[in-house]
């Protein structure tokens, strides 16, 4: 499996899953390209996921992606899991509810919804530096240039944003 280093100094807690969630918005097609990649406690890459989702904004993207995580994880039966996103507006919008814009309040329910199935789950900013994984499969697949398989042989190109 692909190891992906954790940040110096900073450590996944033993048994926890984390999803780094991105998106990239074109406004000129009205499209985002959205990526999920979720890492065991050890660094592994174990799973992943990325689309092309029609929206109206770059914060609908994001929120797209926080949305389909938020399932995978559900999906997967775990309790322990770290969400990260370099979207400030998305989490402002998730921990604060009344400053949710219409556009994506429905999304942000459910994934409040998500948040509530997963008792021991946390939701976290991140910078761009260390998003740049989720953010270099967001832009391939907005272009159409990231392969099915990305998880299981991941492109070359990602080696070095997972420090492997």
């Amino acid at each position: 499996m692909l190891q992906i280093l954790a940040t110096p100094g900073i450590h996944l807690p033993y048994g926890f899953l984390k999803f780094n969630v991105d998106a990239a918005f074109k406004d000129s097609s009205q499209v985002a390209g959205i990526a999920i990649i979720c890492r065991n406690d050890e660094g592994e890459l174990i799973d992943g996921l990325s689309c092309r989702k029609p929206c109206s904004s770059a914060l609908v993207g994001e929120t797209y992606a926080l949305l389909e995580a938020t399932n995978l994880a559900n999906s997967m039966n775990d309790q322990n899991v770290i969400f990260e996103t370099d979207s400030e507006l998305l989490l402002k919008a998730v921990t604060n509810p009344s400053s949710v814009f219409w556009e994506i309040s429905s999304c942000v329910q459910s994934i409040a919804l998500g948040l509530h199935n997963l008792p021991s789950s946390s939701l976290e900013w991140v910078g761009r530096l260390a998003n740049q994984p989720a953010d270099w499969i967001a832009k391939s697949c907005l272009s159409g240039t990231l392969p099915l398989n990305f998880v299981v042989n991941p492109p070359s190109a990602l080696c070095p944003l997972f420090g492997c």
